[in-house]
């Protein structure tokens, strides 16, 4: 008797990668009742499974590229995005581990490295790709998730090129630049000038310090003399109390004015802007006002720019600071009736969802929540992040990353719920 075919997905891939997977399908194209959709090569390997609708990530890499996993071979660990959607779902964990530590005993296990090199500084998701070109910052923002310990940073100058030339191999149109601050970065320009002649977009991720003077915007132009200026800025700004400005950015004397001199210059040099307010305990009284305040502050631009409302991530300098992070049902009202204020101003408004929330703490807004616009069947559920069997049954299910675990941990779980399917006002 022949052999089963190997699914379809399996036959593009490497003929070492091949031979790695092909045991699981011994049997035939079903493992444990799981079909392989996909496998994905993003500085580890990662098998997407589904069975019944449900989709389960197994990821594998190097063993010291992970602290935490549900197995490991001398070599390697590996481990799963997600709540397994029943006990066989592990199974295929530990059928992975098997395989490798076959592969180890034969000593030829090294064949895989080449899978696991991964370039530093880069986040690729869907149309973008993030670059972290520094982490130096001349903020101190007590709740910023990424602080001096973010590893995933690219140190040179050498590094960011030769992500940004890579760029449009990964499919994506749109090169994002952060950082720490990237306008402390002097290649910049040149950089933003290089996206693009790739013909890219590109973006930067400021807290706009350093933008105040128009003839910060000077060194930004093209080769014909003429500007070429980023795409899109995304400027962090917290509050419209001047008063309050140094606690949120941990610098002494900090002026907002600087701030709102910097958006108003990019805004008239045809730069999108998007507003960034991280809603933190610090600031949380400042929610419905906000929108408000950007209306009466820019007039006149208002279809030139947006506020996204953000969420701290429990990284960098809030994993000692989560006291900083507000109760969902605490400001879930407030932040519905900004995202109606905003709508009604005609300033566009967003709730990103790694940096933000799901859609269920407001339903009846989910089309402010980026998770709404995801492709369905398009979440991956990071192992910091978790979602209840519950979220089965909720309209966003299979486009929603799920909760932080640390907030859940801190704050419980009121405030999330399930979604029905004919919900309305989405």
């Amino acid at each position: 008797m022949s052999a089963p075919a190997l699914p379809p997905v399996l036959q593009p891939l490497d003929p070492e990668l091949r031979a790695l997977l092909a045991p699981l399908f011994r049997r035939g194209p079903l493992v444990l009742g799981y079909e392989l959709e996909d496998v994905r090569l993003c500085g580890r390997i990662e098998l997407v499974w589904r069975k019944a609708g449900l989709s389960f990530i197994v990821w594998v890499c190097r063993l010291e590229d992970a602290e935490r996993s549900f197995a490991q071979t001398a070599h390697h660990r590996l481990g799963h995005l997600g709540e397994p959607p029943d006990p066989q779902a592990l199974q295929l964990i530990l059928a992975m581990a098997e395989i490798l530590r076959h592969w180890e005993a034969r000593g030829i296990d090294h064949h895989l490295a080449r899978y696991f090199e991964v370039p530093r500084g880069v986040a690729a998701t869907g149309e973008s790709l993030e670059v972290r070109v520094t982490l130096r910052c001349n903020e101190l923002c007590p709740f910023c998730g990424t602080g001096d310990s973010a590893i995933n940073v690219a140190e040179s100058s050498a590094e960011v090129e030769s992500l940004i030339e890579r760029a449009p191999g990964m499919g994506v149109n749109v090169v994002t630049l952060t950082g720490g601050e990237p306008t402390l970065r002097p290649e910049l320009p040149r950089w933003i000038r290089r996206i693009h002649e790739l013909g890219l977009k590109a973006d930067v991720q400021t807290n706009a310090v350093l933008l105040d003077d128009p003839g910060a915007w000077d060194a930004y132009v093209g080769p014909d003399g003429r500007p070429d200026l980023p795409d899109v800025l995304l400027v962090s700004l917290h509050t419209q109390h001047p008063e309050r400005l140094a606690a949120l950015v941990g610098v002494p004397g900090a002026r907002l004015d600087r701030k709102l001199d910097a958006i108003r210059i990019a805004l008239a040099r045809g730069i999108y802007v998007r507003v960034n307010f991280v809603v933190t305990t610090l600031n949380a009284d400042e929610i419905d006002a906000f929108p408000g305040f950007l209306a009466a502050t820019y007039p006149n631009h208002l279809r030139k720019m947006e506020v996204m409302f953000s969420f701290a991530t429990p990284h960098g300098r809030m994993e000692a600071n989560r006291h900083l992070w507000p109760r969902i049902p605490d400001v879930a009202p407030a932040l519905g009736r900004a995202l109606e204020r905003a709508e009604a101003l005609g300033l566009q408004a967003m709730v990103p969802d790694t940096c933000g929330l799901p859609p269920c703490v407001l339903p009846g807004h989910a089309r402010f929540f980026w998770t709404s616009t995801r492709a369905a069947a398009g979440a991956v559920v990071p192992y910091e992040r978790m979602k209840w069997s519950s979220c089965r049954q909720c309209r966003w299910d299979d486009r929603c990353i799920g909760v932080w675990r640390a907030y859940v941990a801190l704050h419980g779980a009121e405030g999330f719920g399930v979604v029905p399917a004919d919900a309305e006002g989405g």
